[in-house]
């Protein structure tokens, strides 16, 4: 920034001061201490910066995208650009929008300046930053066609992920993108890496920390809002203990909800309970600020009591996969009364006799308050399924074998079976919907006591789902060749004349429970 000396003489509406503070982070190992900046504070006339600057068009990538593209390299290393926002300069005509009052001590005279660089608080400064840097890996990519790659598809903002499948390609990805991105005055820090041979070479400085270098207890760094330790190149979560009292207001139990960061729903068997709890809170009517029921506070203090074995949890951050094996997808999706949900997993055949599997991306959504039956929720299911096959796949750089979709719901797949305009408005709306992301080949018939997708729409304990090879890997007949699948000669075709009622009937017979309590005398008297 630079002082403007108060003997300008200038029009004080081609101005704007922003009012700034500090946020103090003790946890952070580099910038403890932060500046914020307003852009959001009105002025005497009623309006901010902000309400008079365009946004900007999105340009950082997808999040979840992010981390799944990067559990696909073998190699990894991740850096930061440090202080990215304030290594690009303002145009000079623009600077007298972005002053502030500031003085040296507490006793000392308050001065004027404004900012020369991209200021973070103002709406366009991501757009600025990023636009920045895709300018300079398009001018850059004939010099520098590993690095200007990485920035392109592998940077999320400031936070650079990317790696290789050889530590020979990981090593030139990191020399390009370093002087790269040095030429435009971008310095790289808080390097880290699962490989030594990676991080060799890089000054003491300019790493997270130098313990990388030796890979002990301390190899660990916060990716993208993700906890990764690279010792043992596993992904897990480091939550705060959550306080236990008396008594809970809704407004304290949302906040504590919101405090969990899954953005690609590895926790989704976990999270779905407290979203059902929350759902309940609202049924009954209970004010932001009012006490919860009993019974919704015993269910509250049940999940904070589990809540702390999130810990615990470890989710390899590698998933097996090369560019030369076989690759194959597969999602699945269930529901229950309370919610609904979906999740994918990826196949990876190393060679003849070894197969790895290992869950991608989840979700799950409560079931809506308005009561509809489960045979209409496990459709909400297999939609909710379709449409992340569809935003996942394509942005993936692989070549894939197949994409097989699992439901344990057989009435789903007779609705498939027939053209939407076959059924009722509500099942026709999502079939329809269903046939624009997936092919209708692609869906077959699981066993509920195989689908993982069960766990995320009744909920499961942090401490139950640790151990859980299911909900990590899939069925067991996953790791097995296709000859080993369940058999899809499971059901008789459904005709359009048959009563939805009766297919509605037909379905329920099938599960086991409804069976026996519809004929509680059937199982004594079947011998």
């Amino acid at each position: 920034m630079q002082r403007i000396p108060h003997n300008i003489a200038e029009n004080p509406y081609k101005s704007y001061y922003l009012p700034h503070h500090a946020v103090y982070k003790p946890e952070s190992k580099t910038s403890k201490l932060r500046v914020v900046f307003n852009a959001s504070c009105p002025t005497s006339n009623g309006v901010s910066l902000n309400d008079i600057l365009y946004t900007g068009p999105a340009l950082q990538a997808d999040l979840t995208i992010m981390i799944t593209k990067w559990r696909l390299f073998r190699f990894v290393f991740n850096a930061d650009i440090e202080k990215m926002y304030r290594q690009i300069l303002v145009n000079s005509k623009h600077t007298s929008y972005q002053r502030i009052l500031f003085k040296d001590s507490l006793d000392g005279e308050v001065n004027e300046f404004q900012l020369n660089r991209v200021t973070f608080g103002l709406n366009c400064a991501p757009y600025l930053a990023i636009r920045t840097l895709m300018e300079l890996a398009e001018d850059s990519k004939s010099a520098f066609p590993l690095a200007a790659k990485i920035i392109k598809a592998n940077t999320y903002v400031d936070d650079v992920l990317s790696g290789a499948h050889e530590i020979s390609t990981a090593i030139d990805s990191r020399d390009q993108l370093i002087k790269l991105l040095a030429s435009a005055g971008f310095p790289l820090r808080k390097w880290t890496s699962n490989c030594k041979k990676i991080l060799r070479g890089i000054p003491n400085d300019h790493l997270l920390t130098t313990d990388f270098l030796e890979f002990d207890s301390s190899s660990e760094a916060k990716t993208l809002g993700i906890r990764w330790n690279a010792r043992s190149d596993n992904f897990y979560f480091s939550t705060k203990p959550l306080d236990n009292k008396d008594s809970f207001t809704k407004r304290e139990v949302l906040s504590m909800i919101a405090k969990l960061f899954d953005p690609a729903g590895w926790l989704s068997p976990v999270i779905i309970v407290a979203k059902i709890l929350m759902q309940d809170i609202w049924l009954e009517k209970t004010d932001w600020d009012e006490a919860l029921t009993s019974k919704s506070l015993k269910q509250w203090k049940t999940f904070l009591e589990n809540y702390p074995h999130i810990n615990n949890i470890r989710i390899p951050r590698w998933v097996c996969y090369t560019p030369s094996c076989q690759v194959q997808f597969h999602g699945f999706c269930d529901a229950s009364e309370k919610a609904y949900g979906a999740a994918i997993y990826l196949r990876v055949q190393v060679n003849d006799h070894e197969i790895k599997t290992g869950l991608l991306l989840a979700k799950t959504k409560v079931a809506p308050v308005k009561t509809i039956s489960i045979p209409r929720l496990e459709l909400s299911g297999a939609l909710l399924l379709a449409k992340m096959v569809e935003y996942l796949q394509p942005k993936l750089d692989i070549v894939h074998q197949g994409i097989y979709l699992w439901t344990d719901s057989t009435i789903v797949l007779a609705w498939l079976r027939k053209p939407p305009c076959s059924w009722s408005t509500f099942v026709a709306n999502r079939l329809s919907k269903i046939c624009e992301h997936t092919q209708i080949g692609n869906w077959r018939h699981v066993n509920s006591e195989d689908n993982p997708a069960d766990l995320a729409s009744r909920g499961i304990s942090p401490q139950d789902l640790q151990p859980n090879d299911l909900w990590w890997c899939g069925p067991k007949w996953l790791k097995h060749q296709p000859s080993e699948w369940p058999n899809q000669n499971y059901a008789v075709d459904v005709d359009t004349t048959l009563s939805r009622a009766f297919v509605y009937i037909i379905d329920q017979l099938l599960r086991p429970k409804m069976f026996w309590n519809v004929f509680p005398n059937f199982q004594e008297h079947s011998a």
